[in-house]
């Protein structure tokens, strides 16, 4: 039996780094992969959208992390 993974549409900061975006619509979480930039990739999840989102993203956006195991 494959089970759900089941995580809060959380949102993110944005990067005047006071407010947050997407709060109940969207979760973006951060992969271990940096680039040239020392920006970090990202994976942003949506709910009333389809597809995954991948992208390289300023850290003052202060996404999510979750650690998850197999």
């Amino acid at each position: 039996m494959v089970e759900k993974l089941k995580l809060p549409l959380s949102g993110f900061r944005d990067t005047d780094s006071t407010s947050y975006k997407h709060r109940g619509f969207r979760i973006a979480l951060w992969s271990s992969t940096t680039d040239i930039n020392d920006d970090q990739t990202g994976r942003l999840f949506g709910s009333s959208t389809e597809g995954i989102w991948r992208s390289f993203w300023p850290k003052t956006y202060a996404f999510n992390v979750r650690c998850i195991e197999d």
